[in-house]
């Protein structure tokens, strides 16, 4: 759902209407496919709304697996949208992780 061209808009709706505890499962499907969701047009603006509405915790976990990896990060910053995925993700994470990700 969160690849179609209109789906994508359900789901952002539902995360915005319920917030991301009631969206736990989403989010973890979501994040558990982090890179290549932010690399599509429709499912990236999935991917910020997560970001976005999931707590502290779950979104500093996220962007530190995804620091961990050059070939993750060079996969979103040589993306259109995952470059964008990242700019949001720089928005909403604090401490350690955002320093990993701004290196």
């Amino acid at each position: 759902l969160v690849q179609n061209m209109y789906g994508n808009y359900a789901v952002q709706h539902a995360l915005e209407t319920w917030g991301g505890e009631r969206m736990r499962e989403v989010v973890k499907q979501v994040f558990a496919r982090f890179v290549v969701l932010s690399n599509q047009k429709c499912s990236s603006n999935v991917v910020e709304k997560c970001l976005i509405y999931t707590d502290e915790e779950t979104r500093r976990h996220v962007v530190s697996e995804t620091t961990k990896s050059p070939d993750r990060m060079n996969m979103l910053l040589g993306s259109t949208f995952g470059n964008y995925v990242l700019l949001r993700a720089a928005e909403c994470v604090t401490g350690p992780p955002l320093k990993q990700l701004l290196q």
